[in-house]
């Protein structure tokens, strides 16, 4: 998609309907007003103004890398050099450098991470040498574009390596495992700890999975060719923390600085935030450091708790095992993993200002433009909304963190006297950012060292506590505790509150200011349930007291017709609100809906509350339970259809099976009338609740074994795996198959074959010249995860839909310039996917699918596959094609004409074609075989005769080609004894999806065939 003509700026800025300033307005545009479920901005309110300080006459003024260098997020980068560097007649003292980044290998005609800027002495940028080592001078016809090349190879390095890597998974999640590992949960360093690590293993269990796997949203939005490089080098050439934050511990490394590096507000405001953290620290060694719960050796302070050793112990052993250095000084390495995860995170994580605009910088950008294009930048401005929440502040009060520990009363003076220091600390940057605005050398501020922005890599979720018994619970009680209290004294209090008007007069003011106020005041998220939900909850305490002196103003208004009916309604108004303004949110997209639509969303609910009330809610209040049998009848009846409601939900979505959606629906729809039929009876049949109990129970319980028998029997996944031995030959006394036996719910059998040859095969044939196996399997582990099917392209395989060339660019990666298999055609050539991919793994080929169903020869789309295979395929790159026998029979000269097509483009890129003679129709006009229904292959077995004589013309023609390209035998080797039908050879394991297409067991069996073959042709 990067050279598609509908990716530009021009198109997409003029099709726009408002018209835009500049690019970074178009942008944005598509986030104004939108809010994540924390309730912030989607994206980060702008803190420094770019375009207005920097953007002039259509360029940028060289003061915005001198703000970014000495001001701003790339100021722990800067390096000193002795003696400065000499060029132009000018004295370049300082750099930044990216060319080590330049190995990193990017797609086709994407723009190469690289650049080691220098800068004078004043801190302006002056030259930039490149990886090749050409050095580009400030004002040549190329500085803007290589400086743009600089800023998004400096900003993506710093978020994928000082942020994600450094921060999220060495600092975070290293010290999150190691504190979980080997603290108790009452220990105080783990209550310490726990400050800065709740939540980094949530986040970053969403990070692997959601950002860093290959071809992932962070994979598709960067350049990188195989993103799993920049995985394995960025750790091992990350330096320890230690190092890494040096200047800040010793203070003979901060006495290295130059003074201009010093001044930067990272160094200078930074060392305000960690000094007040190494007091902290300090402050706990003191307080735990001996006795009892001590962690030190008196005699030489070393660090000799069994705990507290354990724990540094596991932080060495977690970076070793993940790659990363790491340090063995147990004071500097907590102080540096608390400033990793709070005052550095703020540091290098904050980057909405620089990726809101595409001419300033971006995760890619195509070589020789310095903007990068509308596709690529939204792709990552996705990854930078969708990757921020709310989080805690370090200067909020955690000293319930510390609650019933060892010494609980010292350790709250000691975290009361940090957030004082912290306050101390904010007030100082706050007037050096005052300095700041009025300073012509900087204009802006720097709050990422404030401790009223800096995070502590927690994780904020108030909707948790919303939606959880636990920070609930105090609210139920205080129901319960009224009723315990008012239980058989109805008529006492009843009485009291008519002795005692003053008492009657101040708990209807109590309740009616209570009221008031829960409806006039807007708490924020995070201060609910406590202390927002204090008010309505004993406003409520308080309005039923009174509702025991019936001649109170408040009963006598709330006697009031209209406000009674409300009253009768207001459980079903209760239960209804939710989804309808789930609805109304879904139709806003997510965006706070205007006050109109709120007060309009109440008409629904009051519509849908009132026909709940008089059509479920009244007849099922009129239904007399005579016995306790009854009762637990219908409680048992009740949850075995909210139960059958579940299993159809998981059904639906495991499955994916309309039909089962609609028996679901049929079989709920009976359930309902049998249990409304029930309900409303005036006298109980003889045995009616039985029957209803049994229907119930009979059709959860036959579901229940459809859901299992579906997911064993069909799809690719069956309950079977084909396993090839690689190390198998003729000296084997075991033999050639072994089958376990298994339930059909329980587990998982394993069908283990040593790939011996079936009888059919002649004694010249490819696949049985040696009863050994192919070598590119032979010293290949035993173990179950071996041949493990592996689809490149995930599970969509760009199929599925009709697609056009530009759609295919869009769901496709391009592919990596190196030998690869493409594989084309309809589901046939889809199905052997995985059979082909484990032979390619073995070489080290990648496979790449751009087959579909239903995409035979009679179908128009192919020449735009040509089109797209024009521009991807090289040289010896083997473009594979199943010639599908029935397909080919009704469309045989479409397929012969594709064929040729075929054959002349392979011969035109100088690639190879792989034809495979497809694996045999299990059903002809002699044969009834039914579909995949699970269990229901019925007459799924034919001779091979006349397997053979069904597909002759086809064979005939594709031998007639045959010189022109490589083909594989599939259909001899399904075939055993004479016989072709729906397992593996020799075995019982299913090797069909249907009638034409085999499953994951069939692959598992034909790849060594498939290898074979594909060695015997020279192809690989």
């Amino acid at each position: 998609m990067l050279e598609t003509d509908r990716n530009t700026w021009d198109l997409v800025m003029n099709l726009s309907k408002v018209a835009y300033e500049r690019k970074a307005d178009w942008v944005m545009s598509f986030y104004k007003g939108y809010k994540t479920i924390d309730g912030i901005e989607n994206w980060p309110e702008m803190e420094v103004d770019f375009a207005r300080m920097y953007w002039k006459r259509d360029e940028w003024d060289d003061a915005l890398e001198k703000a970014i260098a000495f001001g701003l997020i790339a100021s722990h980068r800067l390096e000193q050099l002795d003696p400065a560097v000499e060029f132009g007649g000018e004295s370049l003292p300082f750099v930044i450098r990216l060319n080590q980044f330049h190995a990193l290998q990017v797609r086709k005609n994407f723009g190469k991470f690289q650049g080691d800027l220098y800068f004078t002495k004043d801190g302006y940028p002056a030259m930039m040498e490149l990886a090749d080592g050409t050095r580009v001078a400030r004002g040549d016809k190329d500085w803007q574009y290589w400086k743009f090349a600089w800023r998004c190879s400096l900003i993506t390095v710093i978020t994928l390596t000082d942020h994600l890597h450094m921060t999220h998974f060495r600092a975070a999640n290293v010290m999150a495992t190691a504190v979980r590992k080997t603290l108790s949960p009452n220990h105080p360093l783990r209550r310490l700890l726990s400050v800065f690590t709740f939540g980094s293993i949530f986040v970053n269990l969403q990070a692997m999975h959601t950002l860093i796997g290959p071809r992932h949203v962070l994979h598709r939005s960067t350049p990188f060719v195989q993103f799993e490089d920049l995985s394995e080098v960025v750790p091992q050439n990350l330096l320890p923390l230690t190092e890494k934050h040096k200047a800040l511990l010793k203070d003979e490394e901060w006495a290295k600085l130059p003074s201009k590096v010093q001044e930067s507000p990272y160094f200078s405001d930074g060392k305000l935030l960690f000094d007040a953290e190494r007091k902290l620290l300090k402050d706990f060694r003191e307080l735990y450091g001996y006795g009892s719960m001590g962690m030190c050796s008196s005699s030489d302070d070393k660090i000799t708790g069994p705990e507290a050793a354990g724990f540094l112990n596991e932080l060495v052993a977690e970076n070793a095992h993940s790659h990363y250095a790491s340090s063995l000084h147990p004071n500097e390495i907590l102080m540096s993993y608390i400033w990793t995860v709070t005052g550095w995170h703020r540091h290098v994580g904050t980057v909405g200002d620089y990726y809101r605009d595409p001419e300033l910088a971006s995760f890619s950008w195509r070589d020789g433009e310095r903007v990068a294009r509308p596709l690529q930048h939204m792709q990552m401005t996705t990854v930078a909304v969708f990757t921020s929440s709310l989080q805690p502040k370090i200067i909020e009060d955690y000293s319930h963190v510390f609650q019933g520990i060892y010494k609980e009363p010292q350790m709250i003076q000691i975290m009361d006297r940090f957030r004082a220091q912290l306050g101390r600390v904010s007030k100082e940057i706050e007037k050096r950012n005052e300095k700041r605005l009025h300073d012509p050398d900087m204009g802006f501020k720097n709050i990422h060292a404030d401790p009223k922005i800096v995070e502590c890599s927690v994780l904020g979720l108030p909707y948790y506590a919303f939606y959880l018994l636990p920070a609930r619970f105090w609210e139920l009680a205080a129901g319960v505790i009224l009723y315990l209290f008012c239980a058989e004294k109805e008529r006492i209090i009843s009485e009291m509150l008519m002795r005692q008007p003053a008492v009657l007069a101040l708990l209807q003011l109590w309740t009616a200011l209570l009221f008031l106020v829960t409806f006039l005041v807007k708490f924020e998220e995070k201060n609910f349930p406590l202390p927002g939900a204090l008010m309505p909850v004993f406003g409520t305490v308080c309005f039923i007291l009174c509702g025991y002196a019936q001649f109170a103003f408040l009963n006598r208004l709330l006697n009031f017709p209209p406000v009674v009916y409300i009253g009768k309604i207001s459980y079903c108004v209760y239960l209804w609100h939710v989804p309808v303004l789930a609805l109304c949110r879904w139709l806003t997209l997510g965006s706070d809906m205007p006050m109109a639509l709120r007060l309009l969303s109440l008409l629904p609910t009051a519509l849908l509350a009132v026909a709940t009330h008089h059509l479920v809610e009244g007849p099922l209040r009129k239904v007399e339970i005579k016995s306790k049998r009854s009762l637990i009848t219908s409680f048992v009846a009740s949850i075995g259809v909210a139960f059958f409601v579940v299993l159809i939900v998981v059904i639906r979505h495991s499955a994916g099976k309309s039909y089962f959606l609609w028996l679901g629906c049929v079989a709920l729809m009976w359930l309902l009338i049998l249990f409304l039929l029930f309900s409303l009876q005036k006298e109980e049949a003889a045995g009616s609740r039985n029957l209803f109990i049994f229907t119930c129970l009979l059709v959860c319980a036959s579901f229940g074994l459809t859901y299992n028998n579906y997911h064993v029997n069909s799809d690719l996944h069956s309950a079977e795996h084909v396993m090839v031995n690689p190390r198998a030959d003729e000296r084997d006394e075991e033999p050639a198959m072994v089958q376990a036996s298994c339930t059909m719910c329980s587990c998982v059998s394993e069908t283990w074959t040593y790939h011996l040859p079936p009888e059919s095969c002649t004694a010249d044939a490819w696949s049985c010249s040696s009863r050994s196996p192919s070598a590119c399997f032979q010293g290949t582990p035993l173990s179950e995860a071996d041949f493990q099917p592996h689809v490149p392209w995930g599970h969509e395989n760009c199929m599925g839909v009709e697609l056009s060339r530009d759609e295919i660019l869009s769901r496709c990666l391009t592919p990596e310039r190196q030998r690869s298999i493409w594989v084309v055609g309809d589901s046939h050539s889809f199905a052997l996917v995985p059979c082909i991919t484990m032979t390619a793994e073995k070489v080290g080929m990648p496979v790449h699918n751009y087959s579909w169903p239903a995409h035979h020869a009679c179908d128009t789309d192919w020449d735009k596959l040509l089109d797209v295979l024009e521009a991807r395929v090289n040289s010896e790159d083997i473009v594979a094609f199943s010639a599908c026998f029935y397909c080919m029979q009704w469309c045989l000269p479409h397929f012969e004409e594709l064929i040729q097509r075929l054959v002349a483009f392979v011969q035109s890129r100088s690639a190879k074609l792989l034809v495979f003679k497809d694996v045999p129709l299990l059903n002809h006009n002699s044969v009834n075989c039914a579909n995949s229904d699970p269990g229901q292959f019925t007459g799924c077995s034919i001779s091979k005769e006349q397997a053979t004589v069904d597909v002759k013309d086809t064979n005939d023609m594709l031998d007639a080609y045959s010189s022109d390209f490589g083909m594989i035998d599939l259909f001899s080797p399904m075939c055993m004894e004479g016989r072709c039908d729906i397992f593996v050879p020799g075995t019982s394991a299913v090797a069909w999806v249907d009638k034409t297409h085999i499953n994951l067991n069939g692959c598992h069996y034909l790849a060594p065939f498939i290898c074979s073959g594909m060695r015997s042709l020279g192809y690989i």
